[in-house]
């Protein structure tokens, strides 16, 4: 969790949120001969998968528009650019979207998750 509050780079928290949720998978299937965990297991794996793919393509989004995945440069081009953000907002506003359902998918915060 420190690499993920610590990351500047998109690409790096990400990572660092994927690294820390492997590690609930082995404790969800620790009971795994009962029918019930495995379920279990199987059901967090592909929502997980899921999210992944929520937050990669968010990710993707904000890279198309701002050519960056860094954080500190995407608020300086946010902060500079005001006649492509005009024009791209509805991009930036999915993209943004799509980091959080994933982020809140993956740190089981979404109420989707049952």
């Amino acid at each position: 969790m420190l690499l993920l509050v610590g990351s500047g780079h998109l690409i790096s928290a990400f990572l660092a949120l994927v690294g820390f949720s492997l590690n609930l998978y082995v404790l969800v299937l620790f009971d795994s001969p009962q029918a019930i965990a495995r379920e279990a297991g199987i059901k967090y794996f592909y929502l997980s998968a899921i999210s992944s793919g929520l937050i990669l393509y968010g990710i993707f989004l904000f890279f198309v528009v701002t050519g960056t995945s860094h954080v500190y440069e995407i608020g300086h081009f946010l902060a500079t650019n005001a006649e492509i953000i005009n024009n791209s907002e509805s991009v930036l506003h999915l993209g943004l979207v799509l980091i959080l359902v994933g982020v809140f998918f993956k740190l089981s915060a979404f109420p989707g998750h049952l």
